[in-house]
């Protein structure tokens, strides 16, 4: 009986290792990738809503009308100084349908001199804003806008 031994690699072949095992798609890392893929989508969806509503609000006619009117008016222009520009910021809310609606805004605005807040409540009828408050905070003091001298 003539039987072949075995060679050195054949008899050591039975203590090679297993294949490795591939991780799947539920790894640690592709969890955490995942969760951090979701919070970015999220947040830059709320900035996008942000940012819209935030334009819509500025380009509506009660807030240019509002910031024209302290922007025209001689006691904010020594209080907060020339020119005098808005802040990104704006909060408040402006619905209007066909033409009527109404607006409560909350304007941050700063200039040279200083920085104050610019606050406009008003009602449309008839495609005419008409204004229950306007007026602007300076470092503590009111200026109202609606009873000033016209000028």
């Amino acid at each position: 009986m003539d039987q072949a031994t075995p060679s050195a690699n054949d008899q050591f072949s039975q203590f090679q290792d297993p294949p490795k095992k591939k991780a799947g798609c539920f790894s640690i890392r592709n969890i955490v990738l995942g969760c951090f893929g979701s919070i970015l989508l999220c947040g830059g969806f709320g900035a996008a809503t942000m940012f819209g509503a935030m334009s819509i609000m500025k380009t509506s006619g009660a807030y240019t009308q509002a910031v024209a009117t302290a922007k025209a008016n001689p006691d904010v222009q020594k209080k907060i100084g020339t020119p005098m520009t808005e802040g990104f910021f704006t909060t408040g809310n402006v619905s209007t349908t066909n033409n009527t609606g109404n607006a409560d805004l909350s304007i941050p605005v700063s200039g040279p001199n200083g920085s104050g807040t610019l606050h406009a409540v008003g009602t449309l009828n008839n495609g005419k804003w008409t204004y229950s408050v306007l007026d602007i905070e300076v470092g503590g003091e009111h200026i109202d806008l609606l009873n000033a001298e016209k000028y």
